[in-house]
């Protein structure tokens, strides 16, 4: 190896740091746009629920239920669909 074969290198090695220096910029504006992104299609599709949780015991007529016979006033009428069959409770 000769005198300037030294600096040869030293110039070879700051180039493949400029280039990880470069790929790296490049790679964290990437996922800064990805993360925009996601937060763009959240903020469209983003709705709001709520869960529940369903326990084995017999709820009283009064109290909230999924499925089962729904509390209806003695005053009231079943809910019906518009071909006249009586509704189900879903919850």
């Amino acid at each position: 190896m000769g005198l300037f074969d030294i600096f040869k290198k030293k110039n070879t090695d700051a180039n493949v740091q400029n280039e990880s220096a470069e790929e790296t910029l490049d790679h964290e504006t990437e996922l800064k746009v990805a993360e925009q992104a996601l937060k763009a299609v959240e903020k469209k599709t983003l709705t709001p629920c709520v869960r529940l949780e369903l326990v084995d015991n017999r709820p009283s007529i009064f109290e909230s239920k999924v499925g089962g016979m729904g509390y209806v006033p003695h005053d009231g009428t079943i809910p019906e669909d518009k071909k006249g069959r009586q509704l189900r409770l879903l919850a």
